[in-house]
């Protein structure tokens, strides 16, 4: 899921210039997270520091569980391949090794445009059987390609508007994109090992 949020790095992660992305702030409000970054530095000198990580109210981020202790946290598109982690546990949530539901067009667009690495999207929904059969295998693949490749599922059903965009005549199709664009597409079920051979994974 992607919604608008604030994001921030931990304070000792922000403390250090050029330092990696740490970890991504759960849940909290305008106010709470402007408490936290005025900790680390002053509200203006944090926001305004490209070395630092403190996004704009409305940059779309995902909505990614924490695998350890289930709590949702919030991550910008653009970073999904680097090394953030739970705010409250700490347990690294990214880079991705799971597929990931896209909600809206917007948060589509927003995803293939500013990921640093490419994005396989299937197209699918879920009376489809062969979708249903491929699934799993685009689970293998983004587990195994972790961090190279970011795995995501539009459901062809809801998102038509998106379809239509690409012209997803049949289902189970596979997009790849690259940059913002489209680099290659498959159609029909298949096994992980053919999906990244036929990509160039």
């Amino acid at each position: 899921m992607f919604q608008s949020a604030f994001q921030c790095v931990t304070a000792g992660a922000a403390t250090e210039a050029g330092s990696a992305f740490e970890t991504c702030v759960s849940y909290v409000s305008h106010s709470e997270l402007q408490r936290a970054c005025c900790a680390v530095s002053t509200w203006t000198q944090l926001c305004s520091s490209k070395e630092r990580t403190c996004a704009a109210l409305d940059e779309v981020a995902m909505i990614v569980e924490c695998s350890s202790c289930k709590v949702k946290n919030r991550v910008p598109a653009g970073r999904l391949d680097e090394n953030a982690r739970c705010g409250k546990c700490k347990a690294q949530l990214t880079p991705l090794g799971k597929a990931s539901v896209v909600e809206s067009s917007a948060d589509f667009m927003e995803l293939i445009k500013s990921s640093t690495v490419p994005v396989l999207v299937d197209f699918w929904a879920p009376w489809c059987g062969p979708c249903r059969m491929v699934g799993p295998e685009l689970e293998k693949v983004a587990s195994d390609k972790r961090g190279q490749v970011i795995v995501a599922k539009v459901n062809t059903d809801e998102l038509t508007d998106v379809a239509g965009r690409y012209d997803i005549q049949a289902i189970p199709t596979m997009i790849l994109f690259d940059g913002g664009r489209e680099a290659k597409r498959l159609q029909g079920a298949m096994r992980a090992p053919a999906i990244v051979r036929e990509l160039d994974l």
